[in-house]
């Protein structure tokens, strides 16, 4: 039975009063993380999620359509499916938007620039213009989705016969041609057929179309011919006829601070023909052809360093397992247990093996190891170099600590002006008489 009171939720009415004054945002896509492929991309675009993970269909492939004008799937537009599908052959697929392209299938159309005319400028502005505003249409190929063809199993004219599923065996990776293989068969056809069938798969195989690798056009005016671009060009003098002062220290050193042979390598082409020259240009030029820090010298030196590190752990366990042996191999265990002092009767204890000792002594080295590079990173942060046998204080550590020094002196000269801090009576402010400024 109702009583005619009404319940009220008071937390409902509140949000509800005070709607107006939460801030909205301006439009629904406002704190939304956008994708990485954004989900439209203009028309034809279709998003990575929606492509075709593996064509069955390729170039020079015989198809079908399933859709499109009469005049462009059947023989006989005016009989229709009685006198068959056209067959076309797979110009191009455009795996990105799931496209196939059709030779021959050219109900498209697009306007071409013409050519200009050699005398185009002697003409008159009404004739140029006329000249550029005329049409020029080219027949283009329209592209078919890829799910509207069907694979052509035996090509016979009005009885040609089509794969209306396609089933695929497994991928596997060929590493001769770096990408994923597989073979193809017809798991259902559009009308029976005399084709052999697989005894593997128990289907009709569906070869691959052998498409020719196109071949180089001829080279032009403008191409540099292979005799030349093989030429040997650099003609490098014995190391005994460079001067010393042309030859840095190491291969790994910086490119001399003196560039006067660079400039006049590259400033006078008439000198290029000096030995000594051509011979230094290479060190000159080895920051640029090989970077310090490309990733080959990283891997080479981290790989000779992980080499080294594990040829002194096996010299550190070989000598401590030869400084076991010659230890005797714990014997003088049993003299200690023995020890009345000792007092351990009654424990069992027997000596260590030697691959015991080993790994003792591969653990000992491990966290040596791993102290020393903590060290050297502590050092590192800081700004210390390692310079005879020692860290001693570099650029970067000199500038840490004068930063350091700014940061403590501001912070002093702000605690400084707290301290010191005296108000000044205003109007409509009263100061307790301890913090009045003096003389105020």
């Amino acid at each position: 039975m109702s009583t005619g009171v009404r319940t009220v939720n008071l937390e409902r009415a509140r949000k509800i009063a005070l709607s107006h004054l939460t801030s909205k945002p301006s439009n629904k896509f406002v704190h939304k993380t956008q994708g990485r492929v954004p989900k439209f991309k203009g028309r034809g675009f279709v998003h990575l999620k929606d492509r075709i993970p593996r064509f069955n269909i390729i170039k020079g492939d015989r198809v079908r359509i399933l859709v499109g004008a009469p005049k462009d799937k059947f023989n006989d537009a005016d009989e229709g499916r009685e006198s068959g599908y056209k067959v076309y052959t797979v110009a191009d697929v455009d795996k990105t938007t799931n496209r196939v392209y059709l030779e021959g299938l050219t109900n498209k159309r697009a306007n071409s620039p013409r050519p200009l005319p050699p005398d185009f400028d002697s003409l008159t502005p009404e004739a140029q213009k006329e000249w550029t505003e005329q049409k020029n249409w080219v027949a283009t190929q329209r592209p078919v989705q890829y799910s509207n063809v069907q694979l052509c199993v035996e090509e016979a004219g009005a009885e040609s016969v089509f794969a209306t599923r396609i089933a695929t065996s497994a991928p596997v990776f060929d590493r001769a041609t770096n990408r994923f293989v597989w073979e193809r068969f017809a798991a259902k056809t559009s009308a029976p057929t005399a084709a052999p069938i697989d005894a593997a798969k128990g289907q009709i195989h569906i070869p691959w179309p052998v498409v020719e690798a196109s071949k180089p056009e001829p080279p032009t005016a403008q191409d540099t011919r292979k005799d030349v671009v093989q030429r040997a060009t650099l003609r490098l003098a014995a190391p005994s006829d460079v001067p010393a002062s042309l030859v840095p220290n190491s291969l790994r050193a910086p490119a001399p601070s003196d560039q006067t042979w660079a400039d006049k390598y590259i400033l006078q082409p008439g000198a290029r023909g000096q030995a000594a020259l051509q011979a230094a240009m290479p060190l000159y030029l080895s920051e640029e052809l090989s970077p310090r820090f490309s990733r080959a010298k990283q891997q080479s030196g981290w790989t000779a360093r992980r080499t080294a590190e594990a040829e002194a752990r096996a010299q550190a366990v070989k000598e401590a397992v030869d400084a076991w042996t010659a230890a005797g191999k714990d014997k003088g265990l049993s003299a200690v247990l023995a020890n009345e002092y000792v007092n351990l009767s009654g424990v069992q204890i027997r000596p260590r093996t030697e691959t015991e000792v080993a790994e003792a002594a591969a653990q000992a080295f491990d966290e040596e190891i791993r102290l020393a590079r903590r060290e050297v990173k502590y050092h590192v942060a800081a700004g210390r170099v390692f310079k005879d046998g020692e860290w001693v204080e570099g650029e970067k550590g000199i500038k840490l600590e004068a930063k350091r020094a700014r940061k403590e002196r501001k912070a002093r000269k702000a605690i400084e002006r707290l301290e010191k801090l005296a108000l000044e009576e205003t109007k409509n402010q009263v100061i307790p008489p301890d913090v009045r400024k003096v003389g105020a």
